[in-house]
């Protein structure tokens, strides 16, 4: 379980969506606390970093979903790799009864 949660942690710290929303949080802080940054500068960063995080989110979707098609499609030829990566996404095989029977 530790090594779970050091990998969903290593996995969040290198995403390209948590760098870029870190990002925004450090000049959102340097804009209010430090730096003599105007708000007219700002708010258009802030908006190009909020427009990037949910154009990547979409892109990743799209991507997960691909993925997760091209697998049900090649489990359902039988390949048996694939008929375990679907079992390993969908739990147990009670859950999904069409892909226990393929075994």
């Amino acid at each position: 379980m530790f090594t779970d949660l050091l990998s969903a942690l290593k996995e969040m710290i290198t995403s390209k969506k948590f760098i870029a929303a870190v990002a925004g949080i450090i000049v959102t802080l340097a804009a209010k606390k430090g730096l003599d940054i105007k708000p007219d500068y700002v708010n258009p960063i802030v908006g190009m970093i909020v427009a990037y995080i949910v154009g990547q989110g979409v892109a990743d979707h799209g991507k997960a979903a691909a993925h997760i098609s091209a697998v049900s499609e090649a489990a359902a030829r039988g390949n048996p790799e694939a008929i375990a990566a679907v079992k390993k996404m969908s739990g147990p095989t009670k859950d999904a009864p069409g892909i226990g029977a393929a075994n």
